[in-house]
């Protein structure tokens, strides 16, 4: 009888691990693609604003950096488990000036001109 019960309950822990892996796996397959489209509508929208305010290749060269160390550091504060939601706001909007800072370092008067109109209309 006691070899009955646990052959039952492995049979029970075996079947619930194959199901779990079974409902999970899809729905991580489904979330990279989204994934992949964001980053890739991401990289077109920063494309799509450098030409806008037509950058020259110099700027290009100091923005392209730049951005990539503000995403890390964006992607670090958004995968903090440790911090609220509202640590992650306050942290997430003053990388945000920071970057503002640096970007009005390279980009002419009249491009962040250009640029705060085009973040208006988002």
């Amino acid at each position: 009888m006691k070899k009955l019960l646990i052959l039952t309950t492995i049979f029970l822990a075996f079947s619930t691990i194959g199901i779990h892996a079974q409902t999970t796996a899809p729905e991580a397959a489904a979330q990279q693609p989204a994934n992949t489209d964001n980053k890739t509508a991401l990289k077109n929208n920063r494309q799509e604003i450098f030409n806008q305010l037509d950058l020259t290749e110099d700027q290009k060269k100091q923005l392209m950096p730049m951005q990539k160390e503000e995403r890390a550091k964006r992607e670090k504060i958004n995968s903090d488990t440790s911090l609220t939601a509202e640590e992650k706001q306050t942290q997430l909007k003053a990388l945000r000036k920071e970057s503002i800072s640096k970007m009005s370092k390279i980009l002419t008067p009249e491009q962040l001109k250009k640029l705060k109109e085009l973040k208006a209309k988002k």
